[in-house]
């Protein structure tokens, strides 16, 4: 399974590397959130076309990069065409197809397939397109401070290798975790470019601890983004790392 970007561009933190979603992330959430929130409607022109074509045209009109992760790319949509909000719209132009999108960081969406393996469709994540939108706070549930743990871990085991260290490479991957904490399946979506150092990214994760065990209900998998910095961002590696 790829995931294939269709959109513009995929926003990048200033002094971060790591963008990420568990469902989202609650402080990055907040730019889609808003977006796909507002009451602000706007006038969309989009044409019946393919998959991946359409998803460009929202994401160029919406202004939200979305991604697109493993459905067919050529599947023929519906035309969307009218005055509406950016959740109508993407409502439309996904009614009927089965698909559904979760928040990837603070400006992209990742459209895909729900997952209908048996014990996963209790997870907790839910679509973007039905009328709650899920993220890292949910109802009386706070990840937060979770997902940065988990964030800080992954940064930290990938900074120390030159071969693995982030900054150079865009990579998204779904990584779950056992009860303990542990990584327990990692699946990356898409490649670095360099089967090699796709290979080293698996095998560093790849029952990597978070030294702390999640909450049961915690949204699985997590969605992580690595996104390549400017020089003149730093990549928040410990100095010692790299070596």
């Amino acid at each position: 399974m790829t995931m294939t970007q269709v959109a513009i561009s995929v926003a990048v933190l200033l002094g971060a590397f790591l963008l990420f979603a568990c469902a989202s992330l609650a402080v990055a959430r907040s730019d889609a959130d808003t977006l796909l929130n507002s009451s602000e409607r706007l006038s969309f022109d989009i044409a019946a076309q393919p998959l991946a074509q359409a998803l460009k045209a929202y994401g160029q009109r919406s202004d939200l990069s979305v991604l697109l992760d493993g459905a067919d790319p050529q599947r023929p949509m519906p035309a969307v065409r009218g005055e509406m909000t950016r959740k109508q719209a993407l409502s439309s132009l996904l009614h009927g197809s089965g698909l559904q999108a979760y928040y990837v960081d603070n400006r992209s969406i990742v459209i895909r397939l729900p997952d209908s393996r048996p014990g996963k469709a209790a997870t907790g994540q839910r679509p973007l397109n039905l009328n709650h939108i899920s993220g890292v706070r949910d109802g009386a549930h706070d990840y937060s401070a979770y997902v940065t743990r988990v964030q800080q871990t992954v940064r930290n085991a990938l900074c120390l290798s030159s071969q693995t260290r982030p900054g150079a490479y865009r990579l998204a991957m779904q990584l779950w975790l056992n009860p303990q904490g542990q990584v327990e399946r990692v699946h990356l979506l898409g490649s670095t470019g360099q089967a090699s150092r796709d290979q080293a990214i698996s095998q560093v994760l790849d029952s990597l601890a978070m030294g702390v065990a999640p909450d049961a209900s915690l949204p699985q998998p997590l969605v992580l983004l690595l996104a390549p910095v400017s020089g003149h961002v730093r990549d928040d590696c410990p100095v010692q790392a790299g070596k």
